[in-house]
């Protein structure tokens, strides 16, 4: 009999595979009749239900096969499938857990357990899942694959990197890995890092400044480490110890590669967090001597510079510490340029007004970039509006209203700002447009409030030019003084 009983289960399973549903459950009902306890016949029934997505009749046989068999790993492997089919999450994962329970080498448990943790957004559970699987089956390009992208879920970006680049390892021509891995770098490493990594105009005023106050007794902190590159001109200048922090792990898990390629891994520390979360004597063994820092965007405060400095100077600085740069002047200029208006509002083409589309524009909106890639014309000298002094702690930006001489007729169509920053009273850089190009640096770039509507200027004219900083970016409003 018990062959009889076998032999319908094997031609069940062929028709099933053949995708006869219905010949496939009658030869199962034909075993279930001869021994109504088969439990091998209700697993193939309920798997059959399963495909063709008959969730309750296939939860019934399952539920038989573990009453008949509570101590097998496949009959909770397969309800959990049921259950998650449901959308019964809970219940499906605490049947996978069990099948792994009652046998730890049941791979398709181990599967379906990850899979499932990752595919609902719990990630750390899904990475604890994903490693016990890794241990069991050794090498596989899929799953460190998949762990990947449970860590880049989770926020671990280096360890995200570091599973993509073991699978790629595995499988040189694994694609999802290749694709995943750049998909990680594109989200999170932008472009204008290399820019600025290249930018000699910025790097040497650092190094200078750097070589001219470190000695072999100071502790250096940096804030922001990137590269790694401003900490490795401190300890080449001697410095004694250099702590240098930076928020993104996939950043500062290389810097500590390149480091450690150039040869400063003994004197250099990088950290992991932000400046705010550095504790003495924890991260740092002491008060540092020197802060170095070139967390600043375009619009200076927008990296959060000032929190960060002005933090550091009160928990992590020794008193009167130098901070490199030791200040920064912001300054303006008001520009005729109509390509830029042209990107921002639209007046008519080919006789058609078009300008109720300007409807859709932010009313004051700012251009980043390099004003002398595009055709303007100066209608004002540059005006410094704002002298900050980063080791007092004097760096608010605060609305003012300015007045500024026209030098020209035109129209007005945005102030265009930019900063040099200070080492004591000496520029040490210029992120502005004007003067020998050599000196300046061109990885910031220029804000650009534009104006709208754009205002006709004439020479000698006061421009009243009201200024509304923020922490992200820069607003003004123009009008002419009579």
């Amino acid at each position: 009999m018990a062959i009889q009983l076998q032999n319908f289960v094997q031609w069940g399973l062929a028709k099933a595979a053949e995708g006869d549903w219905h010949a496939a459950q009658h030869s199962y009902d034909q075993a279930l009749w001869i021994n109504p306890r088969y439990v091998d016949a209700y697993m193939a029934r309920g798997m059959n239900y399963l495909q063709k997505g008959d969730f309750d009749q296939a939860l019934a046989d399952f539920n038989q096969v573990l009453q008949l068999e509570p101590m097998l790993s496949a009959g909770y492997y397969n309800r959990g499938c049921t259950y998650y089919a449901q959308q019964q999450v809970e219940l499906s994962l605490d049947d996978f857990r069990q099948a792994i329970s009652l046998d730890s080498q049941f791979l398709p448990a181990h599967q379906k357990l990850a899979e499932v943790l990752n595919s609902t957004g719990r990630y750390p559970e899904a990475i604890l899942a994903y490693r016990d699987w890794l241990s069991i089956v050794g090498e596989s390009a899929e799953i460190y694959h998949n762990l990947a992208i449970a860590y880049r879920h989770s926020g671990q970006l280096s360890e995200a990197a570091q599973c993509f680049q073991i699978a790629l390892k595995i499988d040189p021509e694994y694609i999802p890995a290749r694709e995943g891995m750049l998909l990680l770098y594109r989200e999170n490493i932008q472009s204008w890092h290399y820019w600025m990594m290249n930018d000699t105009a910025r790097n040497s005023p650092y190094q200078e400044a750097i070589a001219r106050y470190v000695t072999s007794e100071t502790l250096v902190l940096e804030i922001g480490t990137g590269s790694g590159l401003l900490a490795m001109m401190a300890a080449k200048a001697g410095a004694k110890q250099v702590i240098t922090c930076e928020s993104e792990d996939l950043i500062a898990a290389q810097a500590k590669q390149i480091i450690k390629t150039n040869g400063y891994q003994v004197q250099i520390q990088v950290i992991n967090k932000l400046s705010h979360d550095l504790v003495i004597p924890h991260d740092l063994p002491e008060p540092a001597d020197i802060l170095i820092t070139e967390i600043f965007g375009a619009w200076l405060p927008s990296e959060g510079a000032f929190d960060a400095i002005t933090h550091a100077i009160k928990h992590l600085l020794k008193p009167n510490a130098k901070v490199i740069p030791s200040g920064a002047n912001l300054y303006l200029m008001a520009i005729e340029c109509s390509e830029l208006h042209q990107r921002y509002w639209v007046d008519q083409s080919l006789g058609f007004d078009l300008t109720g589309f300007n409807e859709f524009q932010y009313p004051r909106p700012a251009f980043m970039g390099q004003i002398d890639q595009h055709i303007y014309l100066p209608l004002s000298d540059s005006y410094c509006f704002a002298q900050l002094d980063f080791g007092s702690g004097q760096m608010k930006l605060t609305e003012q209203v300015v007045d500024v001489p026209v030098v020209a007729d035109g129209r007005l169509h945005g102030v265009c700002t930019w900063f040099d920053l200070l080492i004591d009273d000496t520029v040490m850089l210029t992120t502005g447009p004007l003067g020998e190009v050599e000196r300046r640096s061109r990885s910031w770039g220029q804000i650009t409030a534009m104006i709208f509507p754009s205002l006709p200027v004439k020479t000698d004219e006061i421009l009243k030019l009201q200024l509304l900083p923020s922490l992200n970016m820069i607003e003004v409003i123009a009008q002419i003084q009579t």
